[in-house]
């Protein structure tokens, strides 16, 4: 008791600095969600760009899919724009679906035992409105989007996990961003070899 007598200033200078800093965050997330718009009843002028051109997908894999794998041993929230051909000699371009923030960056890298780079895979996150998140991955960052995003992901705190692989390591990384994108903006492109896109959409106002 006596302690407290004698050390109650300090108490409540932390207790009200925690208070303050609570406030700044929330005011600074507060602010970020008013720049994004509600989003309307009917869906209408949110995505007004392709998200592929349409002769780099020949077929769709709707939702629900299984495939045990690649690790989708229950049915996907998500589906694919695939192309099933032999003509695989370019790799796909990956387009913004509309005026969007983009909030989260997934990144995944994976190397070999000397070091060596042999995957790279990029799921976004992005919110045309407040309640709907679009999600989809490319392989490949477009050249000035990537030097758009460099400074913004190195002043971000990322949270990162690494781990052993089979023959080597892997790497992922989770950015928080508030970053708009512009419809039609190159993003990147999906892999050479599998030249398909994961895509899905999520509504907060569904369950």
């Amino acid at each position: 008791m006596q302690f407290f007598k004698k050390h109650w200033w300090k108490a409540l200078f932390v207790a009200v600095m925690a208070i303050l800093g609570i406030g700044l965050w929330s005011n600074s997330k507060n602010k970020f969600q008013l720049d994004i718009i509600r989003c309307p009843k009917d869906y209408g002028g949110l995505l007004t760009a392709p998200i592929m051109k349409e002769d780099a997908y020949n077929f769709i894999v709707p939702l629900g899919n299984f495939n045990p794998g690649s690790g989708h041993i229950i049915p996907t929230d998500h589906m694919y724009m695939a192309n099933t051909t032999n003509n695989k000699s370019a790799k796909a371009e990956v387009f913004a679906a509309g005026d969007m923030w983009l909030t989260e960056l997934n990144e995944s890298k994976a190397y070999d035992e000397q070091g060596a780079l042999i995957a790279s895979e990029i799921n976004f996150s992005f919110n045309p409105c407040r309640e709907i998140t679009l999600e989809y991955v490319v392989n490949e960052l477009a050249p000035d989007f990537e030097n758009d995003l460099q400074p913004i992901l190195k002043s971000s705190k990322a949270d990162c996990q690494s781990g052993k692989k089979l023959h080597g390591l892997s790497k992922q990384c989770k950015y928080s961003l508030n970053y708009k994108v512009s419809a039609g903006q190159l993003l990147g492109w999906t892999d050479q070899n599998e030249a398909t896109l994961d895509v899905g959409a999520y509504d907060t106002r569904v369950s």
